[in-house]
Protein backbone atom coordinates (compact mmCIF):
# COMPACT_ATOMS: atom_id res chain seq x y z
CA UNK A 1 0.00 0.00 0.00
CA UNK A 2 1.32 3.62 -0.81
CA UNK A 3 0.84 6.94 1.04
CA UNK A 4 -0.48 9.06 -1.10
CA UNK A 5 -2.09 12.68 -0.98
CA UNK A 6 -2.58 15.92 -3.04
CA UNK A 7 -3.47 19.35 -1.79
CA UNK A 8 -3.98 21.94 -4.20
CA UNK A 9 -1.76 24.65 -4.07
CA UNK A 10 -2.87 27.95 -5.53
CA UNK A 11 0.26 29.54 -7.20
CA UNK A 12 0.04 32.89 -9.53
CA UNK A 13 1.22 36.07 -10.42
CA UNK A 14 0.99 39.31 -7.78
CA UNK A 15 0.32 42.20 -9.90
CA UNK A 16 0.19 45.82 -9.69
CA UNK A 17 -2.87 46.81 -11.40
CA UNK A 18 -3.02 51.11 -11.76
CA UNK A 19 -5.57 52.59 -13.62
CA UNK A 20 -3.05 55.90 -15.30
CA UNK A 21 -6.15 58.06 -16.89
CA UNK A 22 -9.99 56.79 -17.72
CA UNK A 23 -9.93 53.35 -19.66
CA UNK A 24 -5.65 52.87 -19.41
CA UNK A 25 -4.60 50.65 -16.89
CA UNK A 26 -0.14 49.76 -16.01
CA UNK A 27 0.06 46.47 -15.32
CA UNK A 28 3.40 45.52 -12.97
CA UNK A 29 4.31 41.91 -11.87
CA UNK A 30 5.85 42.36 -8.49
CA UNK A 31 7.86 40.12 -6.93
CA UNK A 32 6.72 37.24 -5.63
CA UNK A 33 8.01 34.96 -2.29
CA UNK A 34 11.73 34.97 -2.28
CA UNK A 35 13.34 31.59 -1.01
CA UNK A 36 13.58 31.75 2.56
CA UNK A 37 17.27 31.41 3.34
CA UNK A 38 18.39 28.08 4.31
CA UNK A 39 18.75 27.65 8.16
CA UNK A 40 20.85 24.81 8.46
CA UNK A 41 20.36 24.34 12.41
CA UNK A 42 23.66 22.28 12.25
CA UNK A 43 27.36 21.63 10.78
CA UNK A 44 25.87 18.54 8.94
CA UNK A 45 24.01 20.24 6.77
CA UNK A 46 24.81 21.38 3.51
CA UNK A 47 22.83 24.36 1.06
CA UNK A 48 21.25 23.22 -2.09
CA UNK A 49 20.68 26.39 -4.53
CA UNK A 50 20.72 25.74 -7.78
CA UNK A 51 19.38 28.33 -10.89
CA UNK A 52 18.92 27.37 -14.48
CA UNK A 53 17.21 29.55 -16.96
CA UNK A 54 13.80 29.89 -15.13
CA UNK A 55 14.34 27.59 -12.50
CA UNK A 56 15.64 27.44 -9.00
CA UNK A 57 16.15 24.67 -6.82
CA UNK A 58 16.84 25.51 -2.95
CA UNK A 59 16.96 23.30 0.24
CA UNK A 60 19.96 21.32 2.26
CA UNK A 61 21.05 17.78 2.51
CA UNK A 62 21.91 16.87 6.15
CA UNK A 63 24.21 13.94 6.29
CA UNK A 64 23.47 13.38 9.77
CA UNK A 65 19.74 12.63 9.37
CA UNK A 66 20.43 11.40 5.74
CA UNK A 67 17.32 14.09 4.75
CA UNK A 68 16.72 16.12 1.96
CA UNK A 69 14.85 18.80 1.79
CA UNK A 70 13.98 21.21 -0.90
CA UNK A 71 11.94 23.94 -2.55
CA UNK A 72 11.62 24.41 -6.63
CA UNK A 73 10.68 27.72 -8.02
CA UNK A 74 9.39 28.40 -11.70
CA UNK A 75 9.68 32.20 -12.74
CA UNK A 76 10.23 33.01 -9.27
CA UNK A 77 6.60 30.81 -8.66
CA UNK A 78 7.37 29.12 -5.34
CA UNK A 79 5.64 25.58 -6.23
CA UNK A 80 4.60 24.20 -2.86
CA UNK A 81 5.64 24.51 0.52
CA UNK A 82 9.01 21.98 0.37
CA UNK A 83 9.59 18.30 -0.28
CA UNK A 84 11.19 16.03 2.00
CA UNK A 85 12.70 12.20 2.12
CA UNK A 86 15.27 10.41 2.83
CA UNK A 87 18.67 10.43 1.00
CA UNK A 88 18.12 6.16 -0.16
CA UNK A 89 14.40 7.11 -0.96
CA UNK A 90 15.39 10.90 -3.07
CA UNK A 91 13.10 13.03 -4.10
CA UNK A 92 10.78 13.24 -7.15
CA UNK A 93 8.72 15.97 -9.13
CA UNK A 94 6.52 15.14 -12.06
CA UNK A 95 5.53 18.45 -13.09
CA UNK A 96 2.80 19.79 -15.25
CA UNK A 97 2.90 23.73 -15.16
CA UNK A 98 2.20 26.45 -17.30
CA UNK A 99 5.80 26.68 -19.66
CA UNK A 100 7.09 23.39 -18.33
CA UNK A 101 6.30 19.58 -18.19
CA UNK A 102 8.59 17.04 -17.09
CA UNK A 103 10.19 15.87 -14.25
CA UNK A 104 12.29 17.04 -11.18
CA UNK A 105 14.00 14.60 -8.63
CA UNK A 106 17.13 14.88 -6.83
CA UNK A 107 19.33 11.76 -4.58
CA UNK A 108 22.67 10.05 -4.94
CA UNK A 109 24.19 9.15 -7.81
CA UNK A 110 24.40 5.83 -9.57
CA UNK A 111 27.75 5.45 -7.51
CA UNK A 112 26.07 6.88 -4.44
CA UNK A 113 29.29 9.08 -3.86
CA UNK A 114 28.11 12.43 -4.83
CA UNK A 115 24.10 14.39 -4.41
CA UNK A 116 22.43 14.66 -7.93
CA UNK A 117 19.86 17.12 -9.05
CA UNK A 118 18.15 16.21 -12.13
CA UNK A 119 15.71 18.69 -14.23
CA UNK A 120 13.97 17.27 -17.41
CA UNK A 121 11.40 19.58 -18.59
CA UNK A 122 9.58 20.49 -22.11
CA UNK A 123 8.97 24.09 -22.73
CA UNK A 124 5.40 24.98 -23.67
CA UNK A 125 5.16 28.02 -26.78
CA UNK A 126 8.62 27.45 -28.22
CA UNK A 127 10.42 28.02 -24.97
CA UNK A 128 13.79 25.97 -24.72
CA UNK A 129 13.21 22.73 -22.52
CA UNK A 130 15.71 21.50 -19.36
CA UNK A 131 17.68 18.41 -20.39
CA UNK A 132 20.67 18.31 -17.40
CA UNK A 133 21.66 15.93 -14.27
CA UNK A 134 23.93 18.22 -12.04
CA UNK A 135 25.97 16.68 -9.37
CA UNK A 136 25.74 19.23 -6.68
CA UNK A 137 28.50 17.79 -3.63
CA UNK A 138 30.12 14.62 -2.16
CA UNK A 139 27.60 12.91 0.04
Amino acid sequence: MSDSSTVIAPVGAVLQITQTSEGQYSIKQLPTEQPTPIVLHSDDRQVIDFDIKFIRIVGYYDSNTREIGITPFIAGARLGNGYYASLDNGIGIDLEYLIYSGRLSIGPDAGKKKLRLSIHLKGAWGLPGIDTDVDLFNI
